[in-house]
């Protein structure tokens, strides 16, 4: 048993600091060119496939990240680790045109224990936001009957924020919980833009937009809990407030001029620096969940300001999210294995955060999911869960002719659920 504990801490150890060194960024969409790219949730595979919801969730056995007073939640003799990955397969359509992509990446990785009575505390690694893509467009510049120049633009990107979270929950009185999360967010984006034409006598040049980020945010939960004694069911009401923060670091633009032959030294550079060119939003979020022995309803609103937050230097514009899901279990403490599996689903409509280079509104992204949590069941625990589910998202563009964007994602979560500490009666 010490042995099979100590394997869980180190295993939770590496998954913890080796994603943030050697993890791929998961995405390749042209639409994370904008802000600070595309961004993340707090989903833990449990919330994804019940559309994202968790502002009104409060699971003993699940750690839910969306609402930091939750953690409150945790069993007394309970450690949980969980650990979430995402398999993706994405097509972009522009008119006539169409291109498929896949990729993987890490979600997420956290733990949740109680640290005194009636208060538990999360510590986890998630990220903020990822950028990635790869395209180009060629036109022609100079055309004649015998003579005909073209340029190419090509647009490559990589990068994006992390956050490494401490929370604690505390439930001061009975019915309501209230928590606050610490993040530290840090990480690089790079844009670049390689301009390149078909005639020599052309010099070809390239643009980075850079900028290396680190910032701290916090928020703060509040949980109200409803009980229903007739039937064993509660409701359970939440609120969530992140305030906004500047971010710190600046945004470089690098220009640089090539000559066309062989070895393509540079002719000529400049650098601009934009200092203060970075914040985070203020960010206001509200859910309800009703449960009982079988059934978990939730639904979600979340209103991230970012009309007054900014990403290399241009405000963004107010984003909307709605979510509900539902779980169902058809016994918890029947022997039959899938009457012991929760089904769950859910659905969300989220608007964009940022607007386009040619100032219309950037798309707004519809997702439906459908998943399973299976029990792991060995001879010392039956506790620990597999969550499996599908997910399949319309990323719609405002006007014609944009791209639109289709994926179908896998998400993979683990759930170590082990009791550490349990006093045994017989060594």
């Amino acid at each position: 048993m010490k042995v099979l504990r100590l394997f869980n801490v180190i295993f939770s150890t590496f998954l913890l600091v080796c994603p943030a060194v050697f993890a791929g960024n998961g995405v390749n969409s042209p639409y994370s060119r904008h802000g600070l790219g595309l961004l993340g949730d707090h989903s833990a595979s449990l919330n994804k496939s019940i559309g994202g919801t968790g502002c009104g969730l409060r699971l003993s056995n699940s750690i839910n990240l969306i609402n930091p007073a939750s953690y409150s939640s945790v069993d007394t003799l309970t450690m949980l680790f969980d650990a979430g990955f995402t398999l993706q397969t994405g097509s972009f359509t522009e008119g006539n045109v169409k291109v498929n992509a896949r990729n993987a990446g890490f979600d997420y990785a956290a733990m949740q224990f109680r640290l005194a009575p009636k208060v538990g505390m999360t510590l986890a690694l998630t990220p903020y936001s990822i950028v990635g893509y790869d395209f180009y467009n060629t036109s022609v510049v100079r055309d004649k009957s015998t003579d005909y120049i073209t340029t190419t633009n090509t647009y490559t990107a990589n990068g994006g924020l992390r956050e490494v979270i401490a929370g604690i929950g505390w439930s001061p009185v009975k019915y309501v919980a209230i928590g606050a999360d610490a993040a530290y967010l840090f990480g690089e984006i790079s844009h670049k833009i390689k301009n390149t034409y078909s005639a020599s006598t052309v010099y070809p040049a390239n643009r980075e937009y850079f900028a290396r980020l680190r910032a701290i945010r916090t928020d703060f939960g509040l949980q109200f809990v409803l009980p229903f004694k007739k039937n064993e069911s509660q409701l359970v009401a939440g609120a969530k407030f992140q305030p906004g923060v500047s971010i710190k670091g600046n945004e470089y633009i690098y220009n640089t001029s090539y000559n066309n032959e062989g070895d393509a030294r540079p002719i000529g550079s400049d650098t601009v620096c934009i200092e203060n060119a970075f914040s985070l939003p203020q960010q206001f979020s509200a859910g309800i969940s009703y449960v009982n022995s079988q059934f978990v309803f939730a639904a979600d609103y979340t209103l991230a300001k970012w009309s007054n937050a900014k990403a290399f230097n241009k405000a963004g514009k107010d984003m909307t999210r709605l979510s509900v899901g539902v779980m169902y279990t058809p016994e918890a403490t029947s022997k039959k294995y899938f009457r012991r599996t929760t089904y769950s689903a859910g659905a969300y409509c989220q608007s964009s955060y940022y607007y386009l280079d040619n100032g219309n509104s950037g798309p707004k992204e519809i997702g439906i999911s459908a998943g399973m949590k299976l029990p792991l069941i060995n001879s010392y625990n039956t506790f620990s869960t597999i969550a499996v589910s599908g997910q399949y998202v319309m990323v719609t563009p405002f006007a014609k002719g944009q791209i639109r964007e289709n994926y179908f994602k896998i998400n993979l979560g683990i759930t170590f659920n082990d009791r550490w500490f349990a006093k045994w009666q017989v060594q």
